[in-house]
């Protein structure tokens, strides 16, 4: 007669379980010193892995910091810190912080557990991890209270705190980064960058791939991006320089600044001002409630504002050159630059290159009859520096004015519109 079975298949499957099961850190494998200000536990702990490997974080407190080596290894080590003179009490403070090591396949998996449920006298403990990774490997690592450091990794990154900073230097691969109470610093990354804050600065330099950048309040600063940028603050300044691709920048309370664009530039204020300086694309900018700089604007630019003004520098360029290059690349692409500049209460001024073929249109007035030149009596003027044909009338406190013709045998078509404000077409002498 054969012999059951089930006890058998019983013991195969729990020697299974045991070799992938989480294993806590338990007292044998941490030791507990003492320094100048308290006690430390210590936890270290080494796996070998193959290429390809992931490592996953989960911690309810502590911070992390990672960076890689070329051994095929992840090292962990692991310190929790306390202050006090009794080393019972601060073993009893670490034992509340739960460590939890495991592997399964090619996943190394860290889970820290804050047991401590006391309101108002906590054990304060400190918890800072250092981990070590082959240079490929991919992280996604989350804790709660805390900041998380990586450098030099070439897998793609996922870090996300509530209360911390992130910090993340030389990558290679999908950076996505978000904290709620903290900023963002990013730097040297080959890939697609994301990153949030909702109470925080971002600051991104040196990228290469797809930048977008959020936060609810704080400033965002992006330089050095080779491909598009997209970046929206609500309460905030955003500061964006020298980027080859497209750039979107909008802000419902900050200034913008864009440097160095190279190609077609979005930017909308509710209530900021807005300022580009040698942007090689074209531009689309709006305020509700601010000012419009554009200075060395080479491509078409549609400017908008509600209460502000408009000033905008055309870039001097060699027209002969730019058509040729243009031609070369798309023989059918229309060379005509449009420049709309419209403010419903503000000046409109636009610098003009002595040689720009040109067709303008301008129309300027004084605002409304009820609301006259009560308190400014020099309103609704244009003031050029050209041959265009002018007229101006006026009744009352009320004026308008228009202002027309061609530049060299026309070309581009300038539109300049203010409904209570004065136009100011100038040669551009710098």
């Amino acid at each position: 007669m054969m012999k059951p079975l089930h006890r058998s298949v019983v013991c195969c499957t729990w020697f299974a379980l045991s070799i992938v099961a989480p294993s806590p850190v338990d007292a044998q494998e941490a030791t507990v010193a003492r320094d100048k200000d308290g006690f430390v536990e210590t936890i270290e702990r080494r796996y070998t892995v193959d290429p390809g490997v992931a490592l996953t974080l989960e911690a309810e407190t502590g911070s992390v910091q990672v960076d890689s080596w070329t051994n095929d290894e992840v090292e962990i080590h692991i310190q929790k810190r306390i202050e006090g003179r009794r080393e019972d009490r601060a073993r009893n403070a670490f034992e509340e912080i739960e460590v939890v090591l495991s592997r399964r396949d090619n996943n190394v998996h860290i889970r820290v557990v804050d047991n401590d449920e006391s309101i108002f006298f906590r054990n304060r403990v400190t918890v800072e991890m250092n981990v070590r990774v082959p240079v490929s490997c991919t992280l996604d690592l989350t804790t709660v209270d805390g900041t998380i450091e990586i450098e030099e990794v070439m897998g793609p990154v996922t870090a996300r705190t509530v209360d911390g900073n992130i910090e993340i230097r030389t990558a290679e691969g999908l950076v996505d980064a978000s904290t709620t109470d903290g900023n963002v610093e990013i730097e040297e990354v080959t890939g697609s960058v994301t990153a949030h804050a909702v109470d925080g600065d971002i600051e991104i330099d040196s990228t290469r791939g797809q930048v977008m950048a959020g936060t609810t309040d704080g400033d965002i600063d992006i330089r050095n991006t080779l491909g598009t940028v997209a970046a929206k603050s609500v309460d905030g300044d955003i500061d964006i320089r020298h980027v080859t691709g497209d750039v979107s920048a909008s802000t419902t309370d900050g200034d913008i600044s864009i440097r160095g664009a190279q190609s077609a530039v979005t930017v909308d204020t509710v209530d900021g001002n807005i300022e580009t300086d040698t942007t090689d694309g074209d531009i689309d900018a709006d305020a509700l409630e601010g000012n419009i700089h554009l200075f060395d604007a080479r491509g078409s630019v549609n400017a908008q504002a509600i209460r502000g003004s408009i000033e905008v520098y055309v870039a001097r360029t060699n027209r002969d050159t730019e058509q040729t290059e243009i031609d070369s690349q798309n023989t059918e692409r229309d060379l005509e630059t449009q420049r709309n500049l419209e403010t419903t209460e503000g000046d409109v001024t636009i610098y003009l290159p002595e040689d720009l073929p040109a067709t303008i249109e301008a129309e300027g007035s004084s605002g409304g009859l009820l609301l006259s030149r009560l308190w400014r009596n020099d309103l609704g003027h244009i003031d050029s520096d050209f041959g265009l044909n002018q007229s101006e009338w006026g009744v009352f406190f009320y004026v308008q004015s228009e202002a027309s013709g061609d530049l060299n045998g026309g070309g581009d078509r300038i539109r300049l519109k203010t409904n209570s404000g004065n136009i100011y077409i100038k040669e551009r002498s710098r």
